[in-house]
């Protein structure tokens, strides 16, 4: 039963992901918040080595995280009297 266990660990595939995104909006703005994160595990023998050179039980073990923030910003700028805006 053990070495079944073993096998399963050192052989096996597990991948587990998340992610989400809030947002926030008002009169002249908007941001966005996205987070991610994800795991990756996964085991086979000889994987990157040669089985005539080495019997290895060769395993990878992946995390990656990911923040994004986005701002977007509605300025408008007054304008005076008597400007050259619009080149009339």
């Amino acid at each position: 039963m053990a070495t079944a266990l073993t096998l399963y660990v050192l052989w096996g595939y597990d991948f587990e992901r998340i992610a989400g995104r809030i947002q926030f909006r008002g009169a002249g703005y908007q941001s966005d918040i996205f987070c991610g994160y994800q795991s990756k595990f996964f085991g086979w023998p000889n994987m990157y080595t040669p089985e005539d050179f080495f019997d290895t039980d060769e395993i990878e073990s992946l995390h990656t995280a990911l923040v994004i923030l986005n701002l977007l910003l509605a300025l408008s700028w007054p304008v005076a009297p008597g400007s050259s805006r619009g080149y009339q």
